[in-house]
């Protein structure tokens, strides 16, 4: 895969849970990278297979490999906000990681 085709920049990030003083807690998200990606929005045959996972996935979003992304963070895009539900290494080469996400409606501008 050709690296030029990393366009976008996306923040990549982490929820951290704080106590609010009064007995409940804050979820806060803080950034862990900000990296150049691929956002696509699925179609057709790569949907179907993505709705498998999760009804609600519609896009994939590429990024060079790092071996610390979960599915407990979050990605910021333009300030849209996606869950990860699917993280693949394409055989195991550790060069690029294809994120499976959905928009978290709740989340949006």
């Amino acid at each position: 895969m050709n690296p030029g085709i990393l366009r976008s920049k996306i923040i990549i990030e982490d929820k951290a849970i704080a106590d609010n003083g009064f007995g409940g807690h804050t979820e806060t998200w803080s950034t862990l990278a900000t990296v150049w990606a691929k956002v696509e929005h699925l179609s057709g045959r790569e949907l179907q297979m993505a709705q498998q996972i999760s009804p609600n996935i519609t896009y994939e979003i590429t990024i060079r490999y790092r071996g610390d992304i979960t599915t407990n963070y979050r990605i910021n895009y333009n300030g849209q906000y996606f869950n990860i539900w699917d993280i693949k290494d394409l055989d195991n080469m550790h060069r690029w990681l294809f994120l499976k996400c959905e928009v978290r409606e709740s989340e949006q501008r």
